[in-house]
């Protein structure tokens, strides 16, 4: 709905989610795009932050999902990614390039960012 230029909507079923008995990472970072949708940054990098630390800290998603293209350049959202960057790249350093893949450098897919997110022909 957010996407779709029907916030009232959105913000209506936004609601309805939250009070719902569910709630997950991926709940979490719908929410998250939801918010970024609707322009509302703050609430969008509160909700990815959830998702994040509940178990989504998928940095090449994170970068190359259109859906949080309006806050891109958002302060708190360019912190969060710093953030979940060097995240990335420790496990890449701990575990190695090959357990963690799914980008090619590249340049800058995403204003400000340093990496593509996947490689050509990659599902996502």
């Amino acid at each position: 709905m957010a996407a779709l230029d029907r916030p009232s909507e959105a913000r209506s079923k936004i609601d309805a989610i939250i009070r719902g008995p569910y709630m997950d990472h991926h709940v979490a970072y719908s929410l998250g795009a939801t918010f970024a949708q609707l322009r509302r940054s703050d609430e969008a990098v509160t909700w990815l932050r959830t998702a994040i630390d509940e178990g989504f800290p998928c940095y090449p998603w994170f970068v190359q999902d259109p859906m949080l293209d309006p806050i891109r350049t958002n302060d708190s959202y360019r912190g969060l990614m710093r953030e979940l960057e060097a995240r990335f790249a420790a496990t890449r350093a701990r575990y190695g390039a090959r357990q963690v893949t799914g980008f090619t450098p590249s340049a800058a897919h995403v204003s400000g960012l340093p990496f593509s997110p996947s490689p050509p022909g990659a599902p996502f």
